[in-house]
């Protein structure tokens, strides 16, 4: 500080030499004080203007923070709500209540219809005539066919399998595993059946 002090005097001091070449030495001494108090007033301001713009910075911030965390809860609460909402519903295709729309078994359900469906049109374009749309159809009908006949025979394994009155006791668990059954015995297949067409073409 005192470095600092004596480098703003010997400044103000040149100053006023340059300005005021012929001041006396009897007047050089006041005028010098005069300068120095006006530079202190000016850093004294200019210190109080700096700290009122870092609280007013620091005071926005806090206002922006609030309003994000405000905003977050609010968007929580309302993601939150739309779930108990959409949890509420009844399944779209068996009519379960509390399934959110659709039950984990008629979830599985659509998944490996689609993939029977895509399966299908995957055949169809190793051994169809893809510009007959009969014989695309009849391969896709035959996929669809084999794969409910697969689905059948490891439906009816899994039902003999069980412990008898256990699929009673809980019929939506059941009917969810019979559905994850077919959807995994599908894929399974598709592996098979990938792996011995790779070999054929090796």
């Amino acid at each position: 500080m005192v470095h600092i002090r004596r480098a703003r005097r010997a400044k103000i001091a040149a100053q006023i030499e340059r300005e005021l070449p012929g001041l006396g030495d009897d007047e050089r001494p006041r005028v010098l004080e005069e300068r120095l108090r006006e530079q202190a007033a000016i850093e004294v301001e200019d210190q109080v203007r700096r700290r009122e713009q870092a609280r007013a910075e620091k005071a926005r911030h806090a206002e922006a923070r609030t309003a994000d965390q405000e905003r977050a809860e609010r968007e929580h609460a309302a993601a939150a709500a739309a779930e108990t909402v959409r949890q509420a519903l009844a399944c779209e295709d068996c009519g379960q209540q509390q399934a959110g729309g659709l039950c984990e078994a008629c979830g599985y359900q659509r998944r490996t219809e689609a993939l029977i469906v895509e399966a299908g049109m995957v055949a169809a374009t190793w051994s169809a005539d893809l510009a007959d749309q009969a014989d695309i159809d009849a391969v896709a009908a035959d996929v669809r066919a084999s794969l409910a006949a697969d689905i059948k025979r490891a439906r009816r394994a899994f039902l003999d399998s069980a412990p008898p009155g256990e699929l009673n006791a809980d019929r939506i668990g059941a009917a969810a595993v019979l559905a994850f059954g077919a959807l995994r015995m599908w894929r399974r297949r598709c592996r098979n059946s990938a792996a011995a067409r790779w070999g054929a073409w090796d």
